[in-house]
C-alpha cells in the first residue's frame, strides 16, 4: 500500500495521518507492506523529514500528545522514501499511489480556486466555485493541480 505526502515540509503535519493509515490497512490485511512516500521541492530542508518519520525526533499534535511513527524502528513492513520532484510533476510511477494526501502546500498555487461556494464558514466571502470553472477556463483548476500527482490505478 502506497500513500504519498504532496508539500510535506518537514513530515510532521502528516505524522498522525501516517500511522493511521498504517494501522487501518494492517487491520485489514495483517502484514501488509506500506510505503510512506514524502514529496517536495528539491530544496525542502530533508533531514528534519527523515528524523520526524524514521521516529529520531518527536513530534506533537495541535494539544501537544506525542505522535508515533509509522516507521517504529524499522523491520515492520513499513518503508519511509522522498522525492525532491515537486508536486508540478509527475512524481511517482503510473497508478502507484494508492492514498495521496497534502496539508500544507496550497500556498504554491499560482491562484487561488474560489471560495467554498457559499458555505456559512467560508473563508473568501467574495463567493467563489470551490474549484469549479471560471468563465474562459477549461479545467477546474483542482483538476489541473491533481493531474501531474500520479495517475489512479485502472
Amino acid at each position: 500500500f502506497v500513500v504519498a505526502d504532496y508539500g510535506t515540509a518537514d513530515a510532521g503535519t502528516s505524522l498522525g495521518t501516517m500511522s493511521s493509515i498504517v494501522s487501518a490497512v494492517r487491520s485489514r490485511s495483517p502484514g501488509r507492506e506500506v510505503s510512506l512516500q514524502y514529496e517536495d521541492q528539491k530544496d525542502n530542508e530533508w533531514k528534519s523529514v527523515f528524523n520526524h518519520a524514521l521516529g529520531h525526533r518527536n513530534v506533537t499534535d495541535a494539544y501537544g500528545r506525542e505522535l508515533s511513527s509509522p516507521y517504529a524502528g524499522g523491520s515492520n513492513g513499513v518503508f519511509v522514501t522522498a522525492t525532491g520532484i515537486g508536486f508540478h510533476e509527475q512524481a511517482y510511477p503510473t497508478e502507484t499511489v494508492d492514498f495521496g494526501m497534502s496539508y500544507t502546500a496550497m500556498h504554491w498555487l499560482s491562484r487561488g480556486p474560489g471560495g467554498l461556494g457559499g458555505r456559512a464558514d467560508e473563508v473568501s466571502k467574495g463567493g467563489g466555485n470551490a474549484g469549479g470553472k471560471r468563465a474562459g477556463e477549461k479545467e477546474p483548476l483542482w483538476d489541473q493541480l491533481q493531474q501531474p500527482l500520479s495517475r489512479p490505478r485502472r
